[in-house]
């Protein structure tokens, strides 16, 4: 079963992201073309990797492999429902919320598949241990303890000054890390770009900086940058300690950028904010009240 669904989903990121790549540039019917295209297969990739995260349910191993590597073709196509069909129009109101909504469910599938699984596994963490245990590694985060999952156990962890955790901490926290990370980048771009007034600087760079993003952490082999996969599996330091951030900065800038998308969409011709405003507009003109 997952290996029949990456089959679909690579070709499905691959024409998403070419379809982003090819927005930035295109204008009239074109653009509505390839925007209407990408976000179609963004839509399929979306559905598939869900489906891809519950067939690798089994193996609490691999699981991670399976949010994280779809992520990477979500984030490099984010930018399709990051912009609107027309520029001047707001009917749209639904793609980042589609957008970080889709992220979010990727973010906690791990720990919400690990939670339901139960103490099948005696040496593993469940329920209340593993969210436990989880909260210990966000307080670390911000100068807490080392937490108790952690603690270093021989030489090299001691040197290293933590321990490795058992994989369902390992698997649920890198789940956390990345679709943290990932929300909170979009949700900074989408921020950056709000209150540009020129859309051929805004459009761009809402398509074009993603795709970038999700290829400079994909292709990084540690010389210029951290590894992040080498650091997820053996529980680095820095790795650790950025969780509890990362998960702060996405709870704090998504919603913010989705208030003010609607903020600024509410003031464009055709926002459905607008649309549902005229009719009392209209009856307070004509001195009418409300019911």
């Amino acid at each position: 079963m997952p290996n029949v669904l990456i089959t679909l989903a690579l070709p499905l990121a691959v024409v998403a992201a070419i379809c982003a790549v090819v927005a930035s540039v295109a204008s009239g019917q074109l653009w509505t073309k390839v925007l209407q295209v990408g976000r179609i297969a963004w839509a399929a990739l979306a559905t598939l990797s869900v489906l891809l995260a519950l067939g690798a349910a089994g193996d609490w191993v691999h699981l991670i492999w399976a949010i994280q590597f779809p992520m990477f073709g979500l984030v490099a196509s984010s930018g399709l429902l990051l912009v609107r069909a027309r520029p001047r129009e707001a009917k749209e109101l639904w793609g980042p919320g589609v957008l970080f909504g889709v992220f979010a469910v990727l973010t906690i599938l791990p720990l919400a598949l690990l939670l339901l699984r139960g103490t099948d596994e005696p040496t593993a963490r469940a329920g209340s241990s593993l969210v436990g245990a989880l909260a210990d590694v966000v307080h670390y985060g911000f100068g807490g303890p080392v937490p108790d999952s952690m603690l270093p156990q021989h030489s090299r962890q001691l040197e290293r000054g933590l321990g490795s955790p058992e994989r369902d901490v390992t698997v649920s926290m890198g789940a956390l890390w990345l679709g943290s990370g990932w929300m909170a980048l979009l949700a900074g771009l989408s921020l950056l770009t709000a209150f540009m007034r020129t859309s051929w600087v805004s459009k761009p760079l809402r398509l074009l900086v993603p795709p970038i993003a999700a290829t400079l952490v994909l292709t990084q082999t540690g010389t210029w940058a951290p590894d992040i996969e080498e650091a997820m599996w053996h529980n680095d330091a820095w790795y650790v300690g950025l969780l509890g951030p990362l998960l702060l900065a996405a709870v704090t800038l998504v919603p913010i950028a989705l208030l003010v998308h609607r903020h600024r969409a509410a003031q464009l011709p055709g926002s459905p904010v607008l649309e549902e405003m005229a009719p009392r507009s209209r009856r307070s003109n004509h001195g009418d009240t409300d019911p």
